[in-house]
Formats: C-alpha cells, sequence, structure tokens
C-alpha cells in the first residue's frame, strides 16, 4: 500500500499537477489543507488556477482532505470532497487502524510513504 501527503497547493496548478504525478500510484493521499485559495498573505503563485485545480480534485476518489487556514467552504463546494474537518485524527486514526487489520499480516512488508 501506497500512502501520498500533499500540501498547500494553494491554488498553483502546474505543480500541483507535478506532485499528483509522482503521488499518481498511491493507494491513498493525504492533502494537508489550503487546497485552491492563496490566501490573503501570500503571493498569488504563477500558475494560480483554482477552476482547473478543482476540476482535477473534485475527479480523484482517493484524497483525503484536512481543512487549512486559507480552505472555504466555496472550496469544497466546487471539488465535492470534505473540506470541514481541521483535524482528522480520530478519523486518520479509524482508517490506519482498517489498514492494520487488513494488511497486519504483511507486518514485514514494506509501506511506502510518498511525501512532495
Amino acid at each position: 500500500m501506497k500512502i501520498g501527503v500533499i500540501s498547500d497547493t494553494h491554488g498553483s496548478l502546474d505543480n500541483t499537477k507535478k506532485a499528483l504525478d509522482i503521488l499518481k500510484d498511491c493507494d491513498t493521499i493525504f492533502h494537508l489543507g489550503d487546497v485552491l485559495y492563496h490566501g490573503p498573505r501570500n503571493a498569488l503563485p504563477e500558475d494560480y488556477n483554482p477552476k482547473d485545480l478543482a476540476v482535477i480534485f473534485k475527479s480523484m476518489d482517493n484524497v483525503i482532505y484536512t481543512r487549512g487556514n486559507c480552505d472555504s467552504d466555496v472550496d469544497q463546494m466546487v471539488i465535492e470532497h470534505d473540506l470541514t474537518q481541521k483535524h482528522r485524527t480520530k478519523f486518520s486514526a479509524k482508517i490506519f487502524r482498517r489498514l492494520w487489520i487488513k494488511w497486519s499480516s504483511f507486518i514485514f512488508r514494506y509501506v511506502s510513504i510518498h511525501i512532495y
């Protein structure tokens, strides 16, 4: 099983595509927040294109999101995935518990985690 982690995409289309290409073989990807909006304190990314990035994330069903400080209800509406959770501790614990039960017989096998 491969698990990927991505964060702070801030509507940056090209950089997010590169990261997702690296993570393409991951079974689950955790997005740790700040999906589409750049925020009032951040510079506008050169490749800022939240509309097209929303289309990409909307089509992905293996991403689990945590709400970042720049995420809004509108972001959740356009990507059609849950962005309401600021912390996924309980949710993540449930997932990892299920994974442990499912994969515990392979305890000595390597589980690769890609962080981009």
